[in-house]
């Protein structure tokens, strides 16, 4: 439940797919790749491409649906309960951030400047918390995978557009397409 990147400072109206596309193109910010054969879990709003895996657009994804509804049914949903599993501990971990910092969670309008230092140190401050606190309060808690922490569903249903994703290659988009259907197929022939 630790951050691995921060890039702080852009426009709240700036889409996550355009970021992160704008991080992962830019060698000076010394993105750390997923190694080959790895892959970090993105949500619905992040295109498919090499090194990332989105769930299936369409299918039910979010894991109090499937609380709610009843097992996955067929291997789209089999594939997005487990991605939606993994995910969440990225929602927890954001879950702890928010409860220990809630400056976090309505910031003052310092300058832009302040708002990205007290971001970054926030992470950091979180960051050193896991690795030298075994019994923190904050981490007990939401280690707990049952413990749901609130989505921005909204987020999740939107798509990214092509403006979003132009920087990616349809061939990479493809490639994890297949990818994706793989693991898919795995989740399922293992059930």
């Amino acid at each position: 439940m630790r951050f691995t990147f921060i890039n702080a400072g852009w426009e709240g109206t700036a889409h996550d797919s355009k970021i992160l596309l704008h991080c992962v193109r830019n060698r000076a910010l010394n993105f750390p790749h997923a190694p080959r054969g790895k892959y970090y879990v993105v949500d619905a709003g992040y295109p498919n491409m090499v090194g990332f895996l989105s769930p299936y657009k369409e299918t039910r994804y979010h894991i109090p649906d499937f609380q709610r509804g009843g097992r996955a049914v067929g291997k789209e949903e089999m594939y997005n309960h487990v991605h939606s599993s993994l995910r969440n501990v990225i929602e927890r971990s954001f879950g702890v951030l928010k409860a220990r910092f809630p400056i976090l969670r309505a910031m003052p309008s310092f300058s832009l400047q302040s708002q990205m230092f007290i971001v970054v140190a926030c992470m950091t401050i979180h960051n050193f918390i896991r690795l030298s606190m075994s019994n923190d309060r904050f981490f007990r808690l939401y280690e707990d995978e049952n413990h749901i922490e609130d989505e921005d569903e909204d987020e999740d249903e939107v798509a990214a557009t092509h403006d979003d994703v132009s920087g990616v290659d349809n061939r990479e988009i493809r490639i994890m397409h297949q990818e994706r259907e793989k693991i898919a197929n795995m989740i399922w022939n293992d059930r």
